[in-house]
């Protein structure tokens, strides 16, 4: 109807006195809902389109709207009732699909009671025209796996406008269509950062990733299966050791000594992995630190960060339909790098392995470097090596084929055991070990110096055919020479 012929209709029905024409004082109400899959964060969700005509010759204003929430799952009312969240009222500006940013927002409102009301609204229906409104929410991250989102409009009497006029529509408007909740999702999982920063080649549970694993919304849960991958250019090979999972005692921290170990995830090809679980995941979640070990010889620079994976096959299996995350992978924020500064590295040179005759001194042992990479000085102040001779005899009998271990620092410094160099001390094997304490030895930041180990085989004590050896128990992985003893 055209502006001039609503005044001639309106002023015709004053000057005569006639009573107002049916077809002003009725309005309609149509609805659609969207068969949509979503995950538990998903922002923007559309649950309700509702669009309000009215045949009044005048402008009405919507006052409130109510909907009945029909969701759908195995919780209470109010359980389902929390699974909208807070879902806001938005007017469409005319194009007929909701449009984050554009639609002005009218009212924001909570499920109670079974119900979502909007009310104190000041919604403007058009004379001769209509109203389009979304119901839209941001699905909250504690919802269950498998529920359904919703709504219905069920009475004429939900609806409330400034003008009283008679619906044309049957009630309840409640179109096909409803939110599928599908997780679990990247958004439920809470991830305290580890990091940036450096982690030290040989050390042990190192912090990679800490993690909250949800439950199943409303329900607790058990999980089964937990793994993780690097994303970092950190291998096993070279760089990485043990990785372990532990279960946080509640004070938020890690601490291996009072944190409860869950497993020791093993390498599968592309993940580590521990199954056949069976810890419980309380309403509040799980939280969860997964740790590594970090080689000795790990490759300065080389980086680590853990994901839990992603489909095909998510790295969290739980006893309810909950795995995940489905959506994408749920990482640690930052890389850590691996790092050989801030250390001493203690390494063996191969030395040959002479035949020694009973009573000679002298005998080439071992030949460590020592590397100091921090960026001050450092002081050796005591080592012992481990007695690593083979034989039938005792370890008494052993310790006894040499009289006494001798240490020698590398003072030219040529990489040679020579004359020029400092005599350190002498020690005696005593259960398998010797031990050379009170040293003063400096070694300068950056430098790397050798340390030389002779033995003097004991004349009486030393048995035909035995092999001598031993290792630093400072570093064990390091081998040294071994010398077969000849009579």
């Amino acid at each position: 109807m055209s502006k001039s012929a609503f005044w001639t209709a309106l002023s015709a029905a004053l000057f005569l006195g006639i009573a107002t024409p049916a077809w002003a004082v009725t309005y309609s109400v149509t609805a659609s809902q969207t068969l949509q899959t979503l995950h538990p964060g998903d922002p923007n969700a559309v649950c309700f389109k509702v669009t309000i005509t009215s045949s009044h010759i005048l402008a009405v204003t919507l006052q409130s709207i109510r909907f009945k929430n029909l969701s759908a799952g195995s919780g209470t009312p109010a359980q389902l009732d929390l699974e909208l969240g807070s879902p806001g009222l938005y007017r469409d500006t005319g194009s007929g699909v909701f449009e984050a940013g554009t639609d002005p927002l009218q009212k924001q409102s909570t499920a109670s009671g079974g119900y979502l009301l909007f009310s104190g609204l000041n919604v403007n229906v058009p004379a001769l025209g209509s109203v389009t409104l979304f119901v839209v929410t941001n699905i909250p991250t504690a919802v269950r796996d498998g529920d359904n989102l919703d709504l219905s409009i069920e009475a004429a009497s939900d609806i409330t406008l400034s003008t009283a006029l008679s619906a044309t529509n049957a009630f309840p408007v409640s179109p096909a269509g409803s939110i599928a909740l599908d997780g679990s999702s990247a958004a439920q999982y809470t991830v305290v950062a580890v990091g940036p920063g450096n982690v030290l080649a040989g050390t042990n549970n190192n912090l990679m990733l800490d993690v909250r694993i949800p439950a199943n919304g409303y329900q607790t849960d058990v999980l089964q299966k937990l793994a993780v991958q690097n994303e970092g250019t950190a291998t096993l090979a070279s760089d990485l050791g043990a990785i372990r999972a532990w279960v946080d005692d509640g004070n938020g921290l890690l601490n291996t000594a009072v944190d409860r170990l869950l497993g020791v995830l093993s390498f599968t090809g592309d993940r580590w992995q521990v199954t056949g679980l069976a810890e419980n995941i309380p309403l509040g979640g799980l939280r969860i630190f997964v740790t590594v070990d970090v080689k000795d010889f790990a490759t300065d620079g080389r980086t680590i960060r853990f994901a839990i994976p992603w489909l095909p096959d998510p790295g969290v299996g739980v006893a309810s339909s909950n795995d995940g995350p489905i959506d994408q992978v749920v990482r640690n924020p930052a890389f850590l790098t691996v790092s050989t500064a801030d250390r001493i590295t203690l390494g063996a040179t191969a030395l040959p392995s002479p035949t020694v005759r009973p009573g000679q001194t002298g005998v080439p042992l071992a030949d460590f470097t020592v590397q100091n990479s921090y960026s001050v000085s450092k002081t050796l102040t005591q080592i012992s090596f481990t007695n690593e001779a083979t034989g039938p005899g005792s370890q008494s009998d052993l310790d006894h084929e040499t009289d006494r271990v001798s240490l020698w620092y590398d003072a030219n410094p040529n990489g040679a055991l020579d004359t020029l160099d400092s005599f350190l001390g002498s020690a005696s094997f005593q259960n398998g070990e010797a031990t050379f304490s009170g040293l003063t030895r400096s070694f300068s930041p950056g430098a790397t110096r050798h340390l030389f180990l002779t033995a003097d085989v004991s004349l009486a004590g030393a048995r035909d055919g035995d092999l001598l050896g031993t290792s630093s128990v400072w570093s064990r992985a390091f081998p040294s020479t071994q010398a077969r003893v000849r009579s």
